[in-house]
């Protein structure tokens, strides 16, 4: 949906708007099958179009880098950004969730190996 709406600014848009950037967003090819951009390298993402932070978000998903993805997504600016709110908390809460249960299990382990006899 945030790439349906990549071409609406900050300040919103008319109807009209939001008609072209859906149909762009309909004309557009899906290169998240490839690297959009090598993500090793530095990207100035201020000078990157909503549409490209998008593609390089589901790339980063795709390739199970849940991290990235939030990071890049928490770069679009207006009404692509309004869009992605939801989905941005959403993915938050799970890495926040998949870093206490990481914490839990390694409290469990360390408690475990402490009440082993001989160790």
């Amino acid at each position: 949906l945030a790439r349906r709406v990549a071409g609406i600014g900050e300040e919103g848009g008319s109807l009209l708007g939001y008609g072209l950037s859906y149909l762009q967003s309909l004309l557009v090819f899906n290169l998240a099958d490839r690297t959009p951009i090598d993500i090793s390298e530095e990207v100035e993402l201020a000078k990157v179009s909503p549409t490209v932070l998008v593609n390089m978000a589901k790339h980063s998903l795709d390739q199970g880098n849940l991290v990235r993805a939030v990071q890049l997504m928490t770069q679009l600016k207006g009404e692509p950004a309004r869009v992605a709110t939801d989905w941005v908390a959403e993915a938050r809460l799970t890495l926040e969730t998949k870093q206490a249960v990481q914490a839990i299990m390694l409290h469990s382990q360390a408690n475990s190996c402490q009440n082993m006899p001989g160790v």
